[in-house]
């Protein structure tokens, strides 16, 4: 269930979640944005195809996920917590429970 979930994770945020560069400040608020092209979003729809209908256990794309993914994602980033400060942290928290919508729509902007 864990590597499951951690799968999952991986996948949908290679797909589709802005990367964060991280300057020598540990701000996040000079991230670079990744460009949406048309390969962005059909990558990412065949990643919900294939976890929506062909995955041995599908799960629904809800809040709940979403909220799986985050905390999976900032615990493998980051697991020591030596590298996000509280404002990254902060920052990053408005993405919690909106990366279900993100994939569903293809549109990590929203």
């Amino acid at each position: 269930m864990f590597i499951r979930i951690s799968i999952i994770a991986l996948l949908l945020f290679i797909v589709t979640i802005i990367p964060a560069e991280i300057g020598e400040n540990h701000s996040l608020a000079g991230s670079q944005k990744l460009e949406i092209t048309p390969k962005n979003r059909v990558v990412t729809q065949e990643v919900l195809h294939l976890l929506k209908r062909l995955h041995y256990d599908p799960m629904p794309m809800n809040d709940e996920l979403s909220m799986r993914i985050y905390g999976l994602y900032l615990e493998r980033l980051d697991r020591n917590k030596r590298f996000f400060i509280e404002s990254d942290i902060k920052e990053l928290s408005s993405y919690e429970r909106s990366i279900d919508d993100m994939l569903v729509s293809s549109d990590p902007e929203q």
